[in-house]
């Protein structure tokens, strides 16, 4: 889980720190707001998708011991 959830939180934190150097400089726009959010949003749910996943992996029972 480590290792796939990592360079993508990594990516999240890049994009989260790209928007605010925006709003800092005054250089966002509305177009390049709603072009960032949706970036944001796209790997926020790829970032919990990769870790759940394993949650889910774990919860579920072992079908080999049916």
């Amino acid at each position: 889980m480590k290792a796939e959830s990592t360079p993508i939180g990594a990516r999240l934190i890049e994009q989260e720190s790209a928007l605010d150097q925006q709003f800092a400089n005054r250089s966002i726009t509305s177009e390049g707001l709603k072009e960032a959010t949706t970036q944001i949003g796209a790997t926020q749910a790829e970032l919990r998708n990769a870790h759940l996943k394993y949650h889910l992996e774990t919860a579920q029972p072992s079908r080999r011991t049916r």
